[in-house]
């Protein structure tokens, strides 16, 4: 954001659920990392006093006020406003009366107010919450703490966990704009085999055949399509097979998932250039998946842009990696109802188009397409369709200039917007 000033204030050490409530009001976003000492001093090394087993049920119960006062300052933010949260990783200090594998009563209980905390503003819009299983990945909790930093400076993360806290809270508070369709090619990337030469019955994807990775891949393009994200293929093949084939039964991407369909023998940077003119979207918005990389340099140079992902075969390392990777890239923070309409639209789009085309009156069409239009004027500020609508700078916004969710937020929040 080289547009933007970076400003850094100071609040009070130790009252992190004040400094919220006491942000500046210019601000239009914040990061806030949330650590079990934040939350009651008792659960820190650095201060707190005693550690005494008696007091067990006390900091349990001021663990769920300050995290309650924490939900009230949230609640109070602006519309517009961002907030990106961290919840606690760090070890529990050694007050509790179990050898260390064994969970007690009242770390249970501490877990699960946070994670009701984390439920509940999880909700709200602006508000992001960082995966702590992921956060576990990046970052293993045994590497996370630092006592002689926690008690000489008062930082007590170790560098590699507060690069990782960085990284996530940076990407929740500015999201990368999710990716809107994904053109997959059949044989041994939908399926194993070559469906020209051993039939449509003849692909596998089964755990028995070991070509299960193929069937992970399946149940994520169903899963996309479902939550708004269109799907389409380009093979070099015979239609008429392939039409088949898409239609066994035991396939996990269902016919109705999947517009259009390209499969002939020409070039598939081709196929990609007709899909994406049906779907109305551009390149960058795109991933393809191939397993020849051969194919994936032909699209990607002439689709400049386009995301081009090589399917790993019966490398299982490199499938999940994959499969972590398109959920990502077409990853969103809430679905809305208009998200699943996405496909109807544009094959009706479509069937608009073919009946004009072939000389159809464009009138009567319409009239047997019995459709019904809504006038809303007071939509929900969290409805992300509406800002997915206001940046399409094809459509809707002909002046190229784009809102950030912040901003958009902020500016239908204004009175009489």
């Amino acid at each position: 954001m080289p547009g933007r000033r970076i400003q850094v204030n100071t609040g009070l050490y130790g009252d992190v659920a004040g400094t919220l409530e006491n942000l500046d009001k210019s601000a239009h976003a914040a990061a806030l990392v949330i650590e079990w000492a934040d939350l009651d001093r008792r659960l820190g090394f650095r201060e707190g006093g005693r550690w005494m087993p008696s007091a067990l049920a006390d900091i349990v119960a001021t663990v769920r006020v300050s995290l309650k006062r924490l939900e009230g300052a949230i609640e109070a933010l602006t519309p517009g406003f961002r907030l990106a949260i961290s919840l606690p990783g760090l070890p529990f200090p050694p007050l509790f009366h179990a050898a260390g594998a064994q969970t007690t009563e009242a770390e249970a209980s501490l877990d699960e107010a946070v994670s009701h905390f984390s439920a509940t503003v999880a909700n709200r819009p602006g508000v992001a919450v960082v995966n702590a299983r992921r956060l576990a990945e990046d970052s293993p909790p045994g590497g996370r703490y630092d006592l002689k930093s926690d008690l000489l400076t008062g930082l007590p993360y170790t560098l590699t966990h507060a690069d990782a806290v960085a990284g996530a809270l940076s990407g929740l508070v500015v999201p990368a704009a999710p990716k809107k369709g994904i053109i997959s090619d059949l044989d041994d990337t939908l399926w194993h085999g070559l469906v020209g030469e051993v039939g449509p019955e003849g692909v596998s994807w089964d755990l028995a055949s070991h070509h299960y990775l193929h069937a992970l891949y399946q149940k994520l393009l169903s899963s996309l399509s479902e939550e708004g994200v269109l799907v389409g293929i380009a093979s070099k093949n015979d239609p008429a097979v392939v039409e088949l084939a898409l239609r066994r039964s035991d396939l996990y991407l269902k016919p109705d998932h999947v517009f259009p369909v390209e499969a002939h023998w020409h070039a598939k940077s081709g196929s990609v250039a007709r899909i994406l003119k049906t779907w109305n979207i551009s390149a960058d918005s795109v991933v393809f998946v191939d397993d020849n990389a051969m194919e994936l340099a032909e699209v990607a140079g002439e689709h400049p842009g386009i995301e081009c992902i090589q399917f790993p075969g019966n490398d299982y390392a490199a499938g999940y990696a994959m499969l972590r990777k398109l959920r990502d890239v077409f990853g969103k923070e809430r679905l809305s109802n208009d998200d699943a309409l996405r496909l109807s639209s544009i094959r009706s789009g479509t069937e608009f188009r073919a009946a004009t085309e072939s000389g159809e009156a464009s009138e009567v069409f319409l009239q047997s397409a019995q459709a019904v239009i809504e006038f809303d004027f007071q939509p929900a500020a969290g409805d992300s369709r509406l800002l997915e609508l206001v940046n399409k700078t094809n459509q809707f916004n002909l002046n190229g200039a784009r809102y950030t969710e912040a901003d958009w937020l902020e500016a239908i929040s204004r009175p009489g917007a």
